[in-house]
């Protein structure tokens, strides 16, 4: 029953245009549609830990699906320990001109172009407010690219979530926000270090703070990094 049930909602999103379908797979999560089908038998055996963060099993889903923590409860309802929203930036943004997420069908892969699309921190906020307390969650931290600061911009969104979620990933990696990566770069990095630790001590924020970096570093740059 299961079984045949994914693959109707497979072949039927693969009808659709690919960020319709992300929409709308978004809504069936947030509604919790049907989530009784799903599977959720818990095993202590798969019980592990994430940055001291007790998790019930090793499985999480990472950013970039739920960007407003809008269907918190929904994923968790699919038996993961671990949700990340975002990324985040201080301002709502739309992100970049569509169509801007492609199906590569034959690599059974996706590319999406979407350029940190969010509701901007308060609304996410308001959002996630209401999501608590069905598992670990981590925000990944995005710039506005407009910014004139983009340091700032992290250190913005950490300050206002501080109390809210388990920890922060810090997307220094996005190829979508024009000079984003520049601060991959060793002088740029030890700048952005240095700033968020030093905001995170001056309003004693404890929660641990993790940097997203790019898979196409040579390895040079990862030895420096």
């Amino acid at each position: 029953m299961k079984i045949l049930f994914n693959k109707f909602l497979l072949i039927l999103a693969k009808l659709l245009d690919p960020e319709r379908a992300h929409f709308i797979s978004l809504l069936y999560l947030k509604f919790n549609f049907l989530n009784k089908l799903f599977f959720k038998k818990k095993f202590k055996s798969l019980n592990t830990t994430f940055c001291n963060i007790k998790l019930k099993n090793p499985i999480g889903v990472a950013a970039g699906l739920d960007k407003n923590a809008e269907a918190i409860k929904g994923l968790f309802n699919l038996g993961v320990s671990l949700v990340e929203v975002g990324a985040v930036t201080p301002k709502i943004q739309y992100g970049n001109r569509k169509p801007r997420v492609f199906r590569l069908n034959s690599d059974f892969a996706i590319i999406n172009r979407l350029g940190f699309n969010n509701l901007g921190m308060k609304k996410v906020r308001s959002n996630l407010k209401r999501n608590i307390g069905y598992g670990a969650l981590g925000l990944n931290v995005g710039a506005n690219k407009d910014s004139e600061d983009r340091i700032s911009d992290f250190i913005d969104v950490i300050s206002y979530f501080s109390n809210d979620v388990d920890y922060f990933t810090i997307n220094i990696s996005s190829p979508n926000t024009h000079g984003l990566r520049n601060l991959q770069k060793e002088k740029n990095l030890e700048e952005l270090l240095s700033r968020v630790t030093m905001n995170k001590e001056v309003k004693k924020i404890k929660k641990p703070i993790l940097i997203k970096i790019s898979p196409d570093l040579e390895d040079q740059d990862l030895k420096k990094i």
